[in-house]
């Protein structure tokens, strides 16, 4: 997506005639799951890199950058079974257990990050699991970046609920 502020997107759907432009929160894997079940897409955005800014060892700032919003437009579910067996090899228990993966589409033409991700974990520098900072002049200032390229882990948030 361009570099449009990602609070503005409701309004822009709404502008482009959809019913529901959809509702910004901040990121829910079975939120997102549910619109993707029913099958809708969903925008998703999130930031790559935080820098905290600390005077006299006390947080006083956050910055986020690298920010990215990407379209997610299918669901793999992974599931297993797991069974519970006390020492004697009695089973007492069995259950089932799913995680979900998420169709990404990161809008760049470059299909070797297309595929799908563990919800969540948005990390496109490291591709597909399934494949289909400012100085400062002040010295007593602390300057922290984390973050890498192109792994949005920061301040996810997804828009669901997009209708036409």
């Amino acid at each position: 997506m361009s570099g449009a502020k990602t609070e503005n997107i409701v309004r822009t759907l709404q502008a482009f005639g959809y019913s529901q432009p959809g509702t910004l929160i901040n990121y829910q894997t079975y939120r997102v799951v549910q619109d993707l079940k029913e099958g809708y897409g969903v925008l998703i955005g999130g930031y790559s890199y935080k820098k905290v800014t600390k005077i006299l060892g006390i947080k006083v700032k956050t910055e986020h950058s690298g920010g990215h919003q990407w379209l997610a437009h299918g669901l793999l579910e992974r599931r297993r079974e797991v069974r519970l067996y006390n020492k004697s090899s009695l089973l007492l228990d069995t259950t089932s257990e799913s995680e979900w993966y998420i169709m990404c589409n990161w809008g760049w033409g470059n299909r070797d990050e297309e595929g799908y991700y563990l919800g969540g974990a948005f990390d496109a520098s490291k591709g597909c699991v399934f494949p289909d900072g400012e100085a400062s002049s002040r010295a007593d200032e602390d300057l922290s970046y984390e973050g890498s390229e192109n792994n949005y882990q920061y301040k996810l948030t997804a828009i669901t609920g997009i209708r036409k």
